[in-house]
């Protein structure tokens, strides 16, 4: 990853009444407050930081295009997606952890860890991980259930109700209902020299001046669990896994070529309706668009479907390599969205 800031010709400012505030002599180069700005700046650093390391996910910058501050390195969630995809990390695909309120959410964490306990005799051990904008509905759902001095101090203590495991609170994660869990310590934002982001470097060309900083950053998992073998994927229980999550996905009903952001950033397609065009054509369903959508976010597109399945066609809003025309369940698309430009772009498929 990589910071770069233009300090252009600070000569007017030299000129200007403001100059009475100067302690830097008559260069116009003011290196105090080019300090200062930096300060700010890494403040911003910091805060990117944060968001990158929950939701990042890398894509290629333009060339000569900076890159947007999101798509500079994978955050956590890719990551665990990845592990997914290759099958060492099995979600909780039921209907009752895949999505909560602030009504539910207790209930909906405590059936969470009833599955894990259902196939880890350590289940007591997990930590369990919630985005942090959902805490005041873990707070309204247990006052609401328990009552404000079920403790006899009026705090709501961060644990799941029967089962005791300690909550651990997720800042960055968006309004996403993303639930996981591991042992903890065994993920980890890593980064290659501790930091480095600050580490700013200067380049002064006459008037004007370049700070400029480079680092690396990731995230991993000491252990997910074993990579299990496609014909057994299917029976596979989780069992040997220390990871756990939801799949916080929205279900696109039968013939919805619409889905909005403000659902969800994952979007399961249903089969849709066949025979309905002119001699009992099937009438295709295109995806033209993301209702909502934001800068720096991924959009996954899962076919869920394959009957007269829904497509994604290279025209318009979508710029995308070519047609996405899935032909089994389970195919994919990822989408990231450009507002200068009102296109969608592809980040990955498979």
């Amino acid at each position: 990853v990589m910071a770069k800031v233009q300090f252009t010709d600070m000569t007017a400012l030299e000129l200007s009444y403001l100059n009475y505030l100067n302690t830097s002599g008559s260069d116009p180069v003011k290196w105090n407050m080019i300090e200062w700005f930096l300060l700010h700046i890494a403040t911003k650093i910091a805060n990117e930081k944060v968001l990158r390391g929950i939701q990042g996910y890398f894509h290629t910058p333009a060339t000569g295009t900076a890159g947007h501050f999101m798509h500079a390195a994978d955050g956590l969630i890719k990551k665990l997606f990845d592990y997914n995809r290759e099958r060492k990390l099995l979600p909780f695909v039921d209907a009752n952890c895949d999505d909560y309120t602030s009504a539910t959410i207790g209930d909906v964490l405590t059936y969470f860890v009833s599955q894990i306990a259902a196939v880890r005799e350590d289940w007591a051990d997990f930590v369990i991980y919630v985005n942090e904008a959902h805490r005041p509905w873990f707070i309204h759902w247990y006052e609401s259930k328990y009552g404000t001095f079920n403790n006899y101090n009026g705090a709501v203590t961060d644990i799941v109700p029967e089962y005791n495991n300690a909550i651990k609170w997720v800042p960055g994660m968006g309004n996403m209902q993303f639930i996981f869990a591991s042992l903890p310590g065994n993920i980890q934002l890593l980064e290659n020299v501790p930091g480095e982001e600050y580490r700013m470097q200067f380049q002064r060309d006459l008037e004007e001046v370049i700070a400029f900083s480079y680092w690396k950053e990731g995230v991993g998992a000491g252990f997910v669990g074993k990579a299990i073998s496609a014909a057994n994927w299917a029976a596979y229980d989780g069992a040997d896994q220390i990871i756990f999550m939801n799949w916080p996905a929205v279900t696109l009903e039968a013939d919805d070529d619409a889905p909005d952001a403000e659902d969800g950033r994952i979007f399961v397609t249903s089969d849709n309706s066949e025979g309905t065009g002119v001699g009992g054509a099937d009438v295709p369903v295109e995806i033209e668009d993301i209702d909502n959508a934001e800068e720096g976010v991924i959009y996954i597109i899962v076919c869920g479907g394959d009957t007269n399945a829904t497509t994604i066609q290279k025209a318009g809003k979508m710029s995308i390599s070519k047609d996405w025309e899935p032909t089994a369940v389970g195919q994919w698309i990822a989408l990231y969205y450009d507002a200068t430009e009102d296109k969608f772009y592809e980040a990955d498929r498979g």
